[in-house]
């Protein structure tokens, strides 16, 4: 008999989060369960399954929807309910006591306080339920130390690669010119001002020398607008238009920029445990600079890119201008290479994978 999976997800943005969600429910998917998603109606995790799982949209999860949720709980008998939030976990937690049901939390935010206080909630939060994922690493090792007596695993994310992969056409076209591109929401965590004062050392470094290389600031505003970055590059004695490009127009071909990049620049100053825009350049082929924010190195591996933090400028432009250089020339096969070693580590089989193993090593064989 097939195990009914459900997820429940709070998240009103299309943010990291949601992201994780939307996936993971794709990835239970791929084990061959009933899957039903309930998001929070008109959100975006509901426009973007919809016609690809079953919905049901949720206009609040408090306590007013716990009524309907447990007359339809008693009769799905759901046997593991995902939750990616505060909310959706205390509902989950009283209909998981009510019908049986395991309940799995997701945790995808870095720890925000050292205090005794902050561990103290966090431990209390997730000894509530059955099992804890994260997606790097490094915040899994956060939150085992808090001394949880909930089981902590890594669960990395997964993407779908019938979307992020590299083109057969690529191989017929070049750029003219090295292009690194930063891809995502403009917003000052993300460290675009950063980056433009470390390409105007690269260009300095570069001179005159061919194939000189361009950035690409790619992402519509949010908290930094175009004009004030355009403002930040003429300051680093860059041209705008040239040195530096600004597209502020939302993308309908991802995978056809990311693949058709030099090198993927992910240079945030903070957050990034789920990592999901590096992964994707990988996945279409293309190698990454990483600035080690949260979780970013955990994507790396032999041919994937460099981490810039923690190095000097000196160091950091160095390898900024080896791997520009590297990825230029490289043949078609390289980077289709990397791209299917990336494929092995961040594709929706690959979380089904790791799925199956968590869930049979905590749940039983008869889970999957």
């Amino acid at each position: 008999m097939k195990k009914v999976f459900w997820h429940f997800l709070s998240n009103r943005w299309n943010s990291a989060i949601t992201e994780y969600a939307v996936s993971c429910a794709r990835a239970t998917e791929l084990l061959g369960s009933d899957v039903h998603f309930f998001p929070l109606q008109g959100s975006p995790a509901e426009k973007r399954l919809a016609g690809l799982l079953p919905l049901s949209g949720i206009t609040h999860f408090g306590l007013s929807s716990l009524p309907k949720l447990m007359r339809v709980a008693r009769d799905a008998r759901p046997d593991v309910i995902f939750t990616y939030g505060g909310p959706e976990t205390v509902i989950a937690g009283i209909i998981g006591r009510a019908v049986g049901s395991k309940v799995v939390r997701f945790r995808g935010e870095a720890m925000r306080s050292q205090s005794r206080v902050y561990a103290l909630r966090q431990r209390l939060a997730m000894n509530t339920v059955d099992l804890v994922f994260a997606p790097s690493e490094r915040l899994a090792g956060e939150l085992k130390s808090l001394g949880t007596r909930t089981p902590v695993e890594l669960v990395t994310l997964g993407c779908d690669t019938s979307r992020f992969k590299r083109p057969a056409s690529l191989s017929l076209t070049k750029e003219s010119r090295p292009k690194l591109v930063i891809f995502g929401r403009l917003d000052p965590i993300k460290g675009h001002s950063s980056m433009i004062h470390l390409m105007a050392r690269v260009l300095k470094q570069w001179g005159d020398l061919p194939e000189r290389p361009t950035l690409h600031i790619v992402g519509e505003p949010a908290n930094v607008t175009v004009a004030a970055l355009e403002l930040e590059t003429r300051k680093a004695g860059l041209r705008v238009g040239d040195d530096v490009m600004f597209h502020s127009v939302r993308v309908q071909d991802v995978a056809g920029l990311l693949a058709s990049t030099t090198l993927g620049v992910v240079p945030s100053l903070g957050s990034e445990i789920i990592c999901r825009v590096a992964e994707e350049f990988l996945l279409c082929g293309t190698p990454v600079a990483v600035s080690g924010a949260g979780s970013l190195s955990e994507v790396l591996f032999d041919s994937a890119g460099f981490c810039f933090g923690g190095i000097s400028e000196d160091a950091a432009v160095a390898e900024f201008i080896k791997w520009i250089r590297r990825s230029f020339h490289e043949s078609e096969e390289i980077k289709l290479a990397r791209a299917f070693h990336a494929r092995a580590l961040f594709s929706l089989e690959a979380m089904a994978d790791r799925l199956t193993t968590v869930i049979r090593s905590h749940f039983g064989q008869d889970f999957v």
